[in-house]
């Protein structure tokens, strides 16, 4: 999952054109001089409305990786962080 999603990303949501608009990836954290290596992407919800992530997957440009989905609703001005490795990314954020 760590590769596939940070790597070269491709952000592929399947949802209304209005919604799609409003959220957007707001940072991507890849390949860092750290060790270890805390990667993540960050997704943002600059709109008035909630948004239902159902259907939304994350996707790069490697064939042998595949989807990550997205679950859950994003609130109004809400963030969602999608982590390579979770354990690692809390250990660096203190989350």
């Amino acid at each position: 999952m760590r590769r596939a999603i940070l790597a070269a990303l491709i952000g592929v949501f399947a949802a209304a054109a209005s919604a799609r608009a409003d959220v957007v990836i707001n940072e991507i954290m890849y390949n860092s001089i750290e060790s270890p290596d805390v990667e993540y992407v960050e997704i943002y919800n600059n709109g008035a409305t909630a948004v239902d992530l159902s259907g939304w997957y994350l996707l790069d440009s490697d064939p042998l990786h595949g989807k990550c989905y997205l679950v859950g609703e994003l609130q109004p001005g809400a963030y969602l962080v999608v982590a390579g490795f979770i354990s690692t990314f809390q250990a660096k954020y203190r989350v």
